[in-house]
């Protein structure tokens, strides 16, 4: 398989997908934002999905004229409130009457929460959750992707190497194998006193002595030094993975989360973002990532559904047939 390198062979790939097999079945929970609602209705025209959104009704509607959208073929399940609404999602996942489960206008982490608590029964094919964030800088011309910057706050080495597992299950159906993995730090020297550089160092040679599968893992280094093959150079830092890698692993969330933030709003970034853990990914962007970038995401995991559409599915196919649409 060749080497994807921008997003829209994986609209292209994602298309061919339900050409043959049907429209993903997507559940929106709390679908109360214009910019989701441009990039559903945008994967709708496309034959994508077949969205359904669940939450409060009037929310939706002003959602919808806000984003001068006329959404008379997507199906609406009315909630109570946010809770409501994400718990019905899930449940239609859960269920199998949807395939796919999208993040709407609700808190990042409830909307975690309320994902991979043991009680939503989403059916885990991961040891953990993580998130990963695709991105292609327009000066860079290829996707680079972040992880974690959502779930696991501090994780220690065993985590880490799971984080780049997960990583893999996005990296590959791109055609980017083997994924030169990047474990960051301030520094690339191996200091005692800094214990992100040792355990760049110790995840690099687990990968040398072949306990990471699919990917080549260096570390410890910087931004730049895993980046450019100019600072690579200049600071002597060799190997396959210096200068050209494709997966940023970040040992805090709080490093990877600004980090993904600042590629997609400060340097002309494409993005998508995903939860990996389940059956099939979750969709999960910032609130402040654009329409497109959504859009990005659900042609993403589409692509990436291990299980697709057993039937088609057109405007008539309703997940519940006592509701209206507007």
């Amino acid at each position: 398989m060749s080497r994807m390198n921008q997003f829209e062979e994986i609209r292209q790939n994602a298309a061919e997908i339900t050409r043959q097999n049907g429209p993903a079945k997507l559940a929106v929970g709390c679908a109360n934002d214009p910019a989701t609602i441009k990039a559903i209705h945008q994967a709708a025209n496309q034959k994508l999905i077949h969205p359904v959104l669940f939450g409060m009704e009037p929310e939706i509607r002003a959602a919808a004229e806000k984003a001068e959208l006329n959404l008379n073929n997507i199906e609406i399940v009315a909630a109570k409130s946010k809770p409501e609404a994400l718990a019905q999602a899930i449940t239609a996942v859960k269920e199998g009457r949807a395939n796919l489960l999208m993040r709407g206008c609700i808190d990042g982490y409830q909307f975690i929460r309320a994902v991979t608590s043991e009680k939503s029964g989403m059916r885990r094919t991961q040891p953990i959750w993580s998130h990963v964030g695709l991105y292609w800088p327009k000066s860079y011309q290829r996707f680079i992707m972040v992880s974690d910057g959502w779930i696991n706050v501090d994780p220690d080495l065993d985590t880490i190497t799971k984080i780049i597992t997960n990583a893999l299950t996005v990296s590959l159906p791109l055609g980017i194998a083997p994924a030169r993995v990047a474990i960051l730090a301030a520094v690339e020297t191996v200091y005692p006193n800094v214990p992100v550089t040792i355990g760049g160092a110790a995840i690099a040679k687990m990968s040398d002595r072949g306990q990471i599968k699919g990917a080549l893992v260096d570390g410890p280094l910087s931004f730049d030094v895993a980046l450019i093959p100019e600072a690579a150079r200049d600071k002597k830092v060799g190997g396959e993975v210096a200068g050209n890698a494709d997966i940023l692993i970040a040992n805090k969330v709080e490093v990877a989360h600004n980090l993904g933030k600042a590629l997609f709003l400060f340097c002309d970034c494409a993005s998508a973002g995903l939860l990996i853990g389940a059956e099939n990914p979750v969709i999960m962007t910032s609130r402040s990532e654009s329409a497109a970038a959504k859009f990005n995401s659900i042609a993403l995991a589409v692509m990436m559904m291990k299980k697709p559409p057993s039937e088609r599915a057109d405007s008539n196919d309703r997940l519940y047939q006592t509701n209206q649409s507007i």
